[in-house]
């Protein structure tokens, strides 16, 4: 089996969305406004942290 990985592009937040929901439902504990809002930042672009490596794969 083969593995690749990508950034996370704007057409992947609504499934971003809909598994962090489904996780966090699990949990009992629902998705606030600022994890849904980071989550669209981040499929946006937006990286996690400032300096993270420009070396990954696209």
């Amino acid at each position: 089996m083969s593995l690749s990985t990508r950034r996370a592009r704007p057409e992947d937040a609504a499934l971003l969305l809909a598994m962090s929901r489904a996780f966090h439902d699990e949990d009992s504990s629902p998705l606030d406004a600022a994890a849904t809002a980071a989550i669209a930042h981040v499929a946006a672009g937006e990286p996690l942290a400032p300096g993270t490596p420009s070396s990954f794969a696209d």
